[in-house]
């Protein structure tokens, strides 16, 4: 199977507190082949994910919360995300709550 792993990294900031965030969000993409990801439709699902959110407070914030952290993540979420190719006109649906094929 194809394999790639993504890391996006980002800060932000607001100007009417002293106080910020930065995350990192960590996406693990597989794929059972090229021959399914350029061929057609199919039931089975194409591509799955997993990502990884951290944030972490932003140097900008206040002295005292930041030092509480010391370096480590305020929240972590984990996400997956499962896709497949669709038949021309067919309608998109939410797979949430639905339970995702091991490849």
């Amino acid at each position: 199977p194809g394999r790639l792993t993504t890391v996006e990294r980002a800060q932000q900031f607001r100007d009417s507190v002293e106080q910020g965030k930065a995350t990192q969000t960590i996406t693990k993409w597989l794929w059972k082949n090229d021959a399914i990801l350029a061929g057609p439709a199919t039931d089975d699902l194409q591509l799955i994910a997993t990502q990884q959110v951290t944030e972490y407070l932003a140097p900008n914030s206040q002295v005292i919360e930041l030092l509480k952290t010391l370096g480590q993540p305020v929240a972590q979420f984990s996400y997956r995300i499962a896709l497949k190719r669709l038949e021309p006109g067919a309608v998109p649906q939410s797979g949430v709550g639905r339970r995702v094929e091991k490849v």
